[in-house]
């Protein structure tokens, strides 16, 4: 099993009624995981968690209203023990050999130590949006 970690998008679909979380956001990032899904390239041991400023931490079938609102440095140390908590009832319950990681600094910040919670090889994606967006398309491709 691998787990991909993402964080939830300013831009997002603007229906009224909630959405599961992989069509409520619709940035870049999001868009390469549909194109994915709708070529059947999504592997199946693959977990994804949307990390939500808002929401916590998410499974891409959870419904979500519109909300625009991204996670500041501040609210980022707030929340850290709380995802880290919630990460380690997910790494007591399923062993990830790999853990891809893909957020933006004050995200990172959110799950910052999450190392220890876990034997998994963590990557974590790397350089600006269009070189994280490739890296992270070519390690979903590798698996």
């Amino acid at each position: 099993m691998r787990l991909l970690i993402i964080s939830s998008s300013k831009r997002q679909k603007k229906d009224k009624s909630p959405l599961p979380a992989l069509e409520r956001y619709d940035g870049f990032m999001f868009r390469i995981l549909k194109k994915l899904k709708r070529e059947n390239k999504l592997p199946a041991d693959l977990d994804i968690i949307i990390i939500s400023s808002k929401f916590g931490l998410l499974k891409p079938e959870d419904k979500v209203p519109y909300v625009n609102h991204m996670m500041t440095f501040l609210q980022a140390r707030e929340v850290k023990n709380k995802f880290l908590n919630e990460f380690k009832k997910l790494f007591d319950k399923k062993n990830y050999s790999e853990i891809f990681v893909n957020l933006g600094a004050s995200y990172l910040e959110s799950i910052k130590g999450i190392e220890k919670l876990t034997n998994a090889k963590i990557i974590y994606a790397k350089g600006k949006m269009g070189q994280k967006a490739n890296h992270m398309k070519r390690w979903i491709l590798s698996i």
